[in-house]
């Protein structure tokens, strides 16, 4: 069942906030989102690109460690946010919410491309996975260091081949940067613990600013 795009988009933005104030909130936000992926049993091979993210920072630890560590607390706390936030959501349902607040044109272009980049990198990532499982790729620990690099760089190719497709076909069409305006708001179940996880991220940010400053 699909959460309504505006509860989405309020988890997205109230977590991606949180996880940014600091290490402590990114990681409470880390935890809230995986537990809503659970819940809402979104494919955990979704989440394989983000290792590529990990990855970057990791070459830093050696050299400061708790920068980098920081770093990667924030980093994935933003992106496993970003990412639960999309897939509960449609990704045009949840660009037409940010367009009712007020979006412009040319961001609701940008988000267009980054949305739907999202939802297809989550499918593709699925079905190399499920490929490389089948041929035994992560047998032994050579072998998945090998079939992680092969996976990641082939996700990274075809990401910046579809962001080229996108814009293209965006410009061809004659996008105006307008969409279908969203239906009438109806909290269903499923929406209170979305939104009780948007609640809790922002009351951690909120107690570990609190804390800081004492």
């Amino acid at each position: 069942m699909r959460t309504d795009p505006r509860v989405a988009l309020l988890f997205g933005l109230a977590a991606t906030g949180s996880a940014l104030s600091g290490p402590a909130p990114a990681l409470a936000v880390l935890v809230l989102s995986l537990g809503l992926a659970a819940a809402r049993r979104i494919d955990w091979r979704r989440f394989v690109p983000l290792t590529s993210s990990i990855a970057l920072f990791a070459f830093l630890i050696p050299f400061a460690p708790g920068p980098a560590a920081v770093a990667i607390a924030k980093g994935l706390g933003v992106s496993v946010a970003v990412l639960v936030a999309v897939s509960m959501a449609r990704w045009d349902r949840l660009l037409a919410a940010l367009q009712a607040a007020g979006l412009g044109r040319t961001a609701t272009a940008f988000f267009a491309i980054v949305f739907s980049h999202l939802e297809t990198t989550g499918r593709d990532a699925s079905r190399a996975v499920d490929g490389l499982i089948l041929r035994g790729g992560f047998r032994g620990v050579r072998g998945l260091l090998d079939s992680t690099s092969l996976l990641l760089a082939r996700m990274l190719r075809r990401s910046l081949e579809r962001a080229d497709r996108t814009a293209d076909a965006l410009e061809i069409r004659g996008f105006r940067g307008r969409l279908p305006a969203l239906g009438p708001f109806r909290l269903a179940p499923g929406d209170v613990a979305v939104t009780a996880a948007a609640v809790m991220s922002v009351a951690v940010a909120a107690a570990a600013r609190m804390t800081w400053n004492r």
